[in-house]
C-alpha cells in the first residue's frame, strides 16, 4: 500500500538519493551533461532541509520504503508543483498519481483553484493523463520544460 506523508527530519538523504537517481537515469536523456550536473547538484540533503522550511514536501512510501517525492510551493500567487520524482523501479505503480492527488488535495484545501508546474519532456504525458493542460514551452538553465496547469 502506498502511503503519502509530509517530509520529516531524516528523509533528506533518501530524497536526495532518489532525486539524483531519477536525474541520472531519466532526466539526463533529455538534457545536456552540463544541465544534468546543475540539476544533480541542486538536490542535496541540505537543500531538502532548506526547502522543507519553505515548501510542503511529500514523501511516498511503499511497504516502508521511500519511493517518491513531490513538493508544493505555496509562496507564489499561483501554487506550484515542484520536484516530483518516483524511483524508476516503481514507475507505473500509481505512486506519482498518489503524490499528485495529495498535493492537489492540499492545494484545494488551502483555497487554490489551480496547480501549475514545469514538466520535463519525460513527464508531459503523465501530467496530461492527470488533467494538466499545456500552457507553453520554456527553456531554462536545466533544459526545455513544458509549463502546465490544472484547474482544481
Amino acid at each position: 500500500m502506498i502511503k503519502i506523508r509530509k517530509f520529516k527530519k531524516g528523509d533528506e538523504r533518501k530524497l536526495s538519493y532518489l532525486s539524483r537517481k531519477c536525474i541520472v537515469l531519466i532526466n539526463s536523456k533529455d538534457i545536456t551533461k552540463k544541465q544534468t550536473v546543475i540539476l544533480y547538484k541542486h538536490f542535496t540533503p541540505g537543500q531538502f532541509i532548506k526547502d522543507s522550511k519553505r515548501f510542503n514536501i511529500y514523501v511516498a512510501e511503499l511497504n516502508g520504503k521511500v519511493v517518491g517525492t513531490a513538493t508544493l510551493d505555496l509562496t507564489l500567487n499561483d501554487n506550484w508543483g515542484r520536484a516530483v520524482f518516483v524511483n524508476p523501479n516503481y514507475h507505473g505503480k500509481g505512486i506519482g498519481r498518489e503524490l499528485m492527488n495529495r498535493l492537489e488535495s492540499d492545494a484545494k484545501k488551502w483555497g487554490f483553484r489551480s496547480v501549475s508546474l514545469k514538466a520535463s519532456p519525460f513527464a508531459v504525458n503523465f501530467y496530461k493523463k492527470l488533467g494538466y493542460k499545456k500552457i507553453k514551452e520554456i527553456v531554462g538553465d536545466v533544459g526545455s520544460m513544458t509549463l502546465m496547469k490544472k484547474q482544481l
